[in-house]
């Protein structure tokens, strides 16, 4: 009966007018949309090759997510043909696994508070507003360039001296999340020459440091993982974007892994290491190195536990460690665009095995959001 209901346009019955205005609307954005009768039938939703890899814990998705997805996506269609370049070089950059985490991180401890000048930041910054914040001018010696409201020149000029201290928290906290999961690291800031991993003689004149190494992990080979840390924008210190950022997701990330890649290139090269660059981009953007490597390391940090808990606790350590990323990279940039902050090491307290998923969270996030 509700199936004819439907098929005649609703027959005056509110719910069912409700449901064949909701599926013309759809049809009118351009989305395929099922039959009644296919959908009574028991029509399941097609997975397309290129919907991305199901994080841990996510469930198989029905028709009322295909929907709701096929609406945004519209609305985003809007939105894109209405931004200048300047604007889809930013929205690119905010998109993509765990752009988004800093609103959802539970402050589960203290260095994972957002204060609530370096929080506003964080909002003005998702919402393009103007910030209110730092000098008319850049503090750079040599550079003294007048400073945009939104922030703009801080977060490229090379010359400011905040590019080095906001890269900092998040080169430790990369660290630590690989010590949580069980792999041995170097000290910060080795020198190549002294790792052994080149292959060939070291020249002792040869002054190149990389972030950090870790040792004794099975992913990758089990071979020793080189890793180079870096936060990128996507508009340049003149307020442009660069190339390829206003299509390409990845265009800026390309860009910097040329960059080590030519500056590494004997690692790179190299058959005893494997050379990673992770890259975060200032609108919250992952590279894709950055979210293979956390998701191999929650995979191999569950492998020792019970099968039982192996995908919940590899579900809680990714949302533990995309978590104290997030809280890393956004606060040190906040910090790093307002010169009465200074931009300090966040050291977050070390995981316990049991605590991280047994832990009841606060019942209010003290970042002012729903969690």
């Amino acid at each position: 009966m509700v199936l004819t209901v439907l098929e005649r346009g609703g027959d005056r019955v509110p719910s069912a007018q409700q449901a064949v205005a909701a599926a013309s609307l759809l049809a009118t954005e351009a989305w395929s949309v099922p039959s009644w009768r296919e959908l009574a039938a028991g029509l399941s939703p097609e997975v397309s090759a290129l919907t991305p890899e199901a994080e841990p814990g996510e469930w198989r998705h029905k028709w009322q997510f295909f929907a709701a997805d096929a609406r945004e996506r519209f609305a985003a269609r809007a939105l894109w043909t209405s931004l200048p370049p300047t604007g889809k070089a930013l929205l690119l950059n905010m998109q993509g696994p765990h752009a988004g985490d800093i609103f959802a991180a539970l402050p589960l401890e203290p260095a994972m508070t957002s204060t609530a000048d370096r929080f506003l930041s964080h909002l003005r910054r998702r919402l393009w507003l103007p910030l209110g914040l730092g000098d008319a001018c850049c503090p750079g010696a040599s550079c003294a360039a007048t400073l945009d409201p939104y922030g703009f020149h801080l977060l490229s000029c090379p010359r400011s001296g905040r590019l080095q201290e906001r890269a900092y928290p998040f080169e430790r906290t990369l660290m630590q999340i690989c010590r949580e999961a069980g792999g041995r690291v170097s000290r910060p800031q080795p020198l190549v020459r002294r790792l052994g991993l080149t292959g060939g003689s070291p020249e002792l004149t040869d002054q190149r440091r990389i972030d950090f190494a870790v040792y004794g992990l099975p992913i990758f080979g089990g071979l020793p993982i080189c890793v180079d840390a870096t936060i990128v924008s996507p508009i340049s210190a003149e307020g442009i974007p660069h190339p390829g950022c206003t299509a390409d997701h990845d265009a800026v990330f390309a860009a910097a892994k040329r960059e080590k890649f030519d500056t590494y290139s004997d690692l790179v090269a190299s058959d005893r290491c494997v050379f990673l660059v992770l890259a975060a981009g200032t609108g919250g953007r992952w590279s894709s190195d950055c979210v293979r490597l956390l998701r191999e390391l929650a995979r191999f940090r569950a492998a020792s536990e019970p099968p039982v808990l192996r995908r919940s606790m590899q579900t809680a350590f990714l949302r533990r460690w995309w978590s104290l990323l997030s809280v890393a990279l956004h606060d040190s940039i906040a910090a790093a665009l307002d010169p009465s902050l200074d931009v300090v090491d966040g050291l977050f307290p070390l995981v316990d095995s049991i605590d991280v998923w047994a832990r009841d969270p606060p019942p209010v996030s003290v970042l002012g959001i729903s969690a």
